[in-house]
């Protein structure tokens, strides 16, 4: 209502100087009567009519752009969850399966002692071991014992790398996490390399006790977590689908 008072203002200020030039009661009356025409108040009121809806006009524009750039930086922190969830998923998988194959209490490998030396060779020469150890592993009394030792540390390794790359994955993507999943992949990197440096020391000093709860920390501990971030991660990208479907 601000045009009214704008309004008001000039009458009184032409009403103020034809007083101050001694105009009368009536003439004033006239005068005031002639001011007020129709067509001077709708001019009056179109001027201001048009300024507000410019400062409207410019205050959604304003508006607009405000929502734009919120709408494209939430577009874009959403893409990069969808993007970086399903290779953090890929990477703890990886890791839970070499964390698993090397604590496991009971591996099932072949019965080298009874193999003859053919047997032997073809199964050495379809394996990952250098040659060095190849020929421990013939010259060996326990060819079973040998091959299980060279095999625990091929095991370590692989089980190093996949959870490197995880930790390493987590560390410089869970910011584009939703929070719930950033803290449960967070500690099950975590876990998954707290077992896997307490494997080595129980394999190098032969704990046994210790390697069991290797196995049980990766069954009772880290698949649980395992399992919620499967789940979070499904009930999320479901949810991403619904809103693909709805735009």
């Amino acid at each position: 209502m601000t045009f009214v008072f704008i309004i008001w203002d000039e009458i009184f200020s032409v009403i103020g100087q034809f007083i101050a030039f001694g105009g009368g009661a009536i003439a004033i009356s006239y005068f005031a009567f002639q001011f007020l025409g129709k067509k001077w108040l709708e001019n009056i009121f179109d001027k201001n009519l048009e300024r507000l809806r410019h400062d409207q006009a410019l205050e959604i524009q304003r508006l607009r752009v405000e929502i734009d750039s919120l709408l494209s930086g939430a577009i874009k922190l959403q893409d990069m969850e969808f993007k970086t969830l399903p290779d953090a998923w890929i990477k703890l998988d990886e890791a839970f399966r070499d964390i698993s194959r090397l604590t496991a209490p009971i591996k099932e490998i072949p019965n080298l002692n009874n193999m003859t030396k053919t047997q032997l060779s073809e199964l050495l020469e379809s394996s990952n071991f250098k040659n060095s150890e190849k020929d421990e592993i013939n010259s060996s009394s326990d060819k079973n014992k040998s091959y299980d030792e060279i095999s625990y540390w091929y095991d370590l390794a692989s089980a190093h790398r996949s959870i490197f790359d995880l930790h390493t994955y987590v560390a410089r993507n869970a910011i584009f996490f939703p929070p719930k999943l950033k803290l449960f992949f967070e500690e099950a990197s975590k876990i998954v390399f707290d077992v896997m440096i307490k494997s080595k020391t129980s394999h190098k000093y032969k704990k046994e006790e210790m390697e069991i709860n290797n196995w049980k920390s990766v069954q009772e501990t880290l698949n649980p977590i395992r399992l919620k971030i499967e789940k979070e991660i499904y009930s999320r990208l479901q949810e991403h689908g619904k809103t693909k479907i709805k735009k």
